[in-house]
């Protein structure tokens, strides 16, 4: 449990593991002949104090009972030299015999009681585990900006989509009123050929009855000058010259009547072919119709199809405003012990902006997590002599920052 070239020390080094076993510490961690880098020595220290992190909280040199002229200033250079806040010496088995520091750094010590020691360790452990909480919740808080921002961004790109939507549907409904307006079109364009048509056909009809009536009085006429020229014949040759007045009648009124006859079939024929071509027009129209009437169904049916859509993703559009409500709502803010004053932001301010190192001063550096006085004090000096960092790793060069630490303060530092 002790170094072997020093076994009369085993019995304060047992007194102070059980003073450091009690419950009121239970959440630190023991670590015995913990090794210290002291320039080109490595030096091990009794009794080494740690946190959940690891890191230091506090050494205890253990020297024989009844030593007070040296182990102080071996306790003092451990402390410098870890930048460790607390430091114990112990050289007896009763704890309140022990002397207790505190290293206010620069070299600089203070002397502390039992009592005083305790709280502030404990205190410090608190603030830590607190500091470790504040950190966890502010990457919890960038991860749910971070994931509200896509949504703003999905929202906008649906909102511009919908836009569009709406836009085609307002074309197709302008392509679906001038459709209407054609088909009024050729519904009174077919109308108009009807009536006519009607009227053609009303035409044809009294031209039939009036060649039949014509084709009658013919051959009624006929009929009689027959029989007439029969009796002419029978008669005298006084009534040769009426047969030959008759005769020369017959001739007058004959070639005429059939002339009129062979006319009245030409335009009886000519109307026939009229009617035919009107009739073709008809039919040419009438699929027109039906081709519009096809379109028009088609155009109905994909307005129809335009509004599901646009019903849906303004569905859609109000669950993810909904959604975006409840991604606002940050967690609420910590409390903070009393006797010792801890900065938290406020849950309505927007996320702290990262931290440029290259011209942040002391106490901007003191806000990161595990960076004390020193720390950045450190990092403020190793900049001076050595110029800006040209990346966030190259803050691993700067005395007691290791890659544990740099990982930590990666989302909050950033280099320009």
């Amino acid at each position: 449990m002790c170094r072997i070239e020093a076994p009369r020390e085993t019995i304060i080094v047992e007194a102070a593991i059980n003073y450091f076993s009690k419950p009121e510490f239970q959440e630190f961690f023991i670590d015995i002949e913990r090794g210290i880098q002291m320039g080109v020595d490595n030096r091990r220290a009794d009794i080494v104090l740690l946190d959940k992190a690891e890191n230091f909280i506090a050494i205890i040199e253990c020297k024989r009972t009844g030593v007070v002229t040296y182990g102080h200033e071996q306790l003092k250079a451990y402390l410098c030299a870890t930048d460790t806040q607390f430091g114990v010496f112990a050289n007896s088995t009763t704890p309140n015999d022990w002397e207790f520091y505190e290293n206010l750094r620069r070299n600089q010590f203070k002397k502390l009681t039992r009592n005083q020691f305790e709280k502030e360790t404990l205190l410090q452990c608190s603030i830590e585990s607190m500091r470790e909480e504040r950190y966890r919740l502010e990457i919890e808080i960038e991860r749910f900006k971070q994931n509200n921002e896509k949504l703003i961004e999905r929202n906008r790109t649906e909102t511009k989509t919908h836009g569009r939507l709406e836009q085609k549907v307002n074309q197709l409904k302008a392509e679906k009123t001038e459709l209407e307006n054609e088909v009024e079109r050729l519904e009174k364009k077919k109308r108009e050929i009807q009536s006519t048509n009607l009227q053609i056909s009303r035409s044809w009809q009294y031209i039939a009855g009036v060649l039949s009536v014509a084709m009658c009085i013919c051959i009624a006429i006929l009929a009689v000058l027959v029989n007439k020229q029969n009796k002419l014949v029978s008669e005298n040759k006084e009534l040769i010259s009426q047969i030959q007045v008759l005769q020369k009648r017959l001739d007058e009124n004959s070639p005429s009547s059939i002339a009129g006859t062979i006319m009245s079939e030409k335009e009886n024929e000519s109307l026939r072919r009229e009617k035919k071509i009107l009739q073709g027009k008809v039919d040419e129209i009438q699929d027109e119709k039906d081709k519009l009437q096809k379109q028009l169904h088609e155009k109905n049916t994909q307005i129809e199809t335009l509004n599901s859509k646009v019903s849906r993703l303004k569905s859609e559009n109000s669950a993810l405003h909904k959604k975006n409500e409840m991604r606002h709502r940050l967690p609420s803010k910590p409390e903070t012990p009393s006797d010792k004053p801890v900065v938290w932001e406020d849950s309505s301010s927007p996320l702290p902006v990262a931290i440029n190192i290259n011209t942040a001063s002391v106490e901007e550096l003191q806000k990161l997590p595990g960076i004390g006085t020193k720390k950045a004090q450190d990092i403020i000096e190793y900049r001076e002599k050595h110029g800006n960092f040209n990346s966030v790793d190259d803050i691993t060069k700067v005395k007691g920052i290791g890659t544990t630490t740099l990982e930590n303060l990666r989302p909050l530092i950033r280099v320009e």
